[in-house]
């Protein structure tokens, strides 16, 4: 099994009282400095909301680009996961750079993002969610959103840096990750590229062999994250980042 793995960025400061609890040491959580969860309404309909959907291929779940009232909960099949049942007393904030590894369960994402993956009753589980579905997509212009990602098969996962570049006006998203740290289970590629069409706030479609779909966050769409999988080989994960 994977060993506990921190990586521990400016933004991630709460991090090093988490890997003291894992250490047995330091206990007791901190205020919750993430944001103020969203009342459920008709653009944010709470916990497990499948967004652009929830499908199973290749012995994955798939939740791509769900919303959310609880970014420390996961809704699968009607069954509330806590994503961070080691540390019930923490509080968990996650930078728009940030990534949490635990015995090779991942999760990433922002202030108003979470994705990763978890195994689930013996199912793999990939998730991307948000909370705050952005309702003021822009119309034009570009921007480019800086982050980090899962990736992996059969069940185990790494970790990688994303680049996601979205021109608004052509209504386009194309993702690239790079960086992808060695596993000893799979042998990974150096970078791995995708992207989609973008239709409201969500987005999905099918490139260089790569189907993807997601979603944005927050006012002016600051976030994005999303799942992938490759049909070539059933290589999948989510990523995540800020514009």
């Amino acid at each position: 099994m994977m060993s506990k793995k921190y990586i521990n960025l400016p933004a991630l400061a709460v991090f090093s009282a988490l890997a003291l609890a894992a250490c047995g040491g330091g206990g007791g959580g901190s205020p919750d400095t993430g944001s103020t969860p969203t009342p459920p309404s008709a653009a944010n309909p709470g916990a497990g909301s499948p967004g652009v959907g929830q499908n199973t291929v290749g012995g994955v779940q798939y939740i791509s680009g769900a919303t959310t009232n609880d970014l420390k909960k996961l809704v699968v099949n009607g069954q509330t996961i806590d994503l961070f049942p080691a540390f019930p007393n923490s509080s968990i904030t996650i930078g728009p750079a940030g990534i949490f590894n635990y015995n090779g369960e991942i999760t990433g994402g922002s202030a108003l993002t979470r994705f990763g993956n978890r195994t689930i009753n013996g199912q793999t589980v990939v998730f991307a969610q948000g909370t705050e579905p952005t309702a003021n997509m822009p119309q034009s212009g570009t921007a480019t959103y800086d982050g980090r990602a899962v990736y992996g098969m059969n069940g185990k996962y790494t970790t990688a840096t994303s680049k996601a570049l979205v021109d608004f006006a052509a209504k386009k998203i194309d993702v690239t990750l790079s960086g992808i740290e060695k596993h000893e289970a799979f042998t990974a590629p150096a970078s791995l590229k995708f992207g989609g069409s973008i239709s409201g706030n969500t987005f999905s479609g099918t490139q260089n062999g790569v189907e993807t779909k997601g979603a944005f966050y927050g006012n002016n769409a600051a976030y994005v994250t999303g799942t992938f999988r490759n049909t070539a080989d059933n290589a999948n994960g989510a990523f995540g980042g800020a514009r």
